[in-house]
């Protein structure tokens, strides 16, 4: 009888198991064509899986209800586990669409849970580092799971299937790894994606450094005295359209409004030369063929996250300036001469910024508040450099991609506060003159259309309007239009060129000239 009874529990628990084996074999092959139908290039076809939901449900159900517990090939829960994962991410985008970063969305990878088979409920985070890093501690996995963002290893276009596990995990560990993209090998550093800093145990042992991990499957070695270095994590999804097909883009997602995190650096050089031979009065009359001004400002700002969220940066910005009258040619600004009441070369101003994000979903709205100190020296009767009082400048940005990421619109609001005194009693230090514009506010008001032929070049039009406004009885008012064109291309995986022009179409109390503008922007 008791012989019955055990060979009655051994049947029951061998059928109990082989049916589980059926709901995850039911599982991979739904999987499987579900990756076939929805991904290409690496990248998520989100669109259409957002028109049409049931298969994601399907999959999404049988997460849920397998048991894969009683399954004893631990390749089964392995792959079972992989390919949950990457559904699941690809459900929470869905579920939060439109967005462009699963970083947009509160509690995408640390709060929000799922029921997973017979695990309980967990988040992505648990199910990543609970139920498949600490279970089978292979570092292969970093190249498999998927984060939904741009600069995650790509998704491959099936299932993760345990008869070819071993092989699918050493394949797209050689691919990422080989991957020009993912690995950068330079001059005199290797810039490698920040997985390796987050999960640096994974890969590092008593006899092992990151190095000697990613040599082990690289084709061209990588010498030992390069320089190691992390480029910035594009968490941008990884969503397919024309446009990211091929490479991922900063200039579509490093727009103004995008901070850095803790440890990121973005570094700008922008260069404005100002030329005008006419003007318009406080009646808004014009008047033609003045003596040629031209006024040169090269800006340098650099800002670095200090929050792992990016959701605050610090920063510096350092004006110079190189004016020139007199009828002189434009091109004589750079020449930076400091010839007595006909040109005037210095460091202008400095200013101590900070940005911030104030909305946790939304990232493609920031602040940034910049305080300027005047740091040139006034020069009686010298020619005019630059404003002399201190400002406090507060930003507005806001971006919005649209059609298919292939338009961007970007506003930025300015509010600016110019203090000090409005004039001095002249004496051989002093220029009173520079003094003109202070105790004003200026709210200018800026909006750009970009459109994208390609993910690394843009064109955008522009304009603005400028409004002075003194906030003393008899002070200095002003107010203009501008309209300009320009374009963006991406010179590396780190480095923007920018050049554009604009022309000030009107204005009260302005000069009307036209600007070129030379601008380089280094993210890192």
């Amino acid at each position: 009888m008791k012989f019955k009874i055990l060979a009655y529990l051994l049947i029951s628990f061998s059928l109990s198991g082989l049916s589980q084996k059926n709901q995850i074999d039911l599982f991979f092959n739904k999987t499987d064509v579900f990756m076939s139908m929805n991904v290409e290039n690496g990248l998520v076809k989100y669109n259409s899986i957002a028109e049409n939901t049931s298969q994601l449900d399907d999959l999404v159900n049988l997460i849920t209800s397998i048991k894969a517990k009683d399954v004893i090939e631990k390749n089964y829960q392995k792959s079972f586990l992989i390919n949950a994962y990457n559904i699941l991410v690809i459900k929470g985008l869905i579920d939060n669409s439109p967005t462009k970063s699963p970083t947009e969305i509160t509690g995408f990878f640390d709060r929000k849970k799922y029921r997973v088979a017979d695990y309980g409920e967990v988040t992505l985070n648990q199910l990543e580092n609970e139920l498949i890093r600490k279970v089978y501690r292979d570092p292969r996995v970093h190249f498999v799971l998927v984060c939904g963002a741009i600069s995650c290893p790509p998704i491959i276009d099936k299932a993760y299937l345990p008869s070819i596990l071993e092989t699918q995990l050493t394949t797209q560990t050689k691919l990422a790894i080989n991957n020009s993209e993912f690995i950068k090998v330079k001059e005199n550093e290797v810039l490698i994606s920040e997985i390796f800093k987050w999960y640096n145990e994974d890969f590092v042992t008593k006899n092992q450094t990151t190095l000697d991990y990613i040599n082990q499957y690289r084709t061209t070695k990588i010498s030992e005295g390069l320089k190691l270095g992390y480029y910035p994590y594009n968490w941008s999804i990884n969503s397919f359209s024309k446009q990211n097909t091929n490479a991922t883009s900063v200039i579509m997602e490093f727009t103004p409004s995008k901070l850095m995190k803790k440890g990121q650096w973005d570094v700008k050089v922008f260069n404005n030369l100002y030329t005008q031979n006419k003007s318009s009065n406080s009646e808004r009359q014009v008047t033609k063929n003045l003596p040629r001004q031209t006024f040169f400002t090269s800006t340098f700002e650099a800002y670095t996250g200090v929050s792992n969220s990016g959701r605050i940066n610090i920063g510096a910005v350092i004006n110079l300036r190189s004016n020139i009258g007199n009828n002189a040619p434009a091109t004589d600004v750079f020449k930076f001469n400091t010839q007595h009441g006909v040109s005037r070369a210095a460091i202008s101003s400095v200013g101590l910024a900070m940005k911030l994000s104030p909305f946790k979903n939304k990232n493609n709205i920031s602040i940034q508040s910049t305080f300027f100190f005047p740091v040139f020296k006034d020069i009686a009767n010298s020619y005019y450099l630059d404003r002399r009082s201190y400002a406090w400048e507060n930003r507005i940005f806001y971006d919005k991609s649209f059609l298919g990421d292939k338009f961007q619109l970007f506003a930025q609001l300015d509010l600016t506060y110019y203090f000090g005194e409005l004039q001095r009693n002249a004496s051989s230090d002093e220029n009173a003159g520079e003094r003109f514009a202070n105790n004003s506010i200026a709210f200018p008001v800026s909006v750009f259309l970009s459109y994208f032929p390609t993910n690394k070049f843009t064109i955008y039009a522009n304009t603005q309007q400028y409004q002075l406004v003194p906030v003393i009885q008899n002070g200095f008012g002003q107010e203009f239009t501008v309209v300009g064109l320009g374009s963006k291309y991406q010179l590396t995986s780190r480095l923007n060129l920018e050049i554009s022009t604009s022309a000030f179409l009107r204005g009260t109390s302005s000069g009307l000239g036209n600007t070129y503008n030379l601008g380089l922007r280094y993210v890192y």
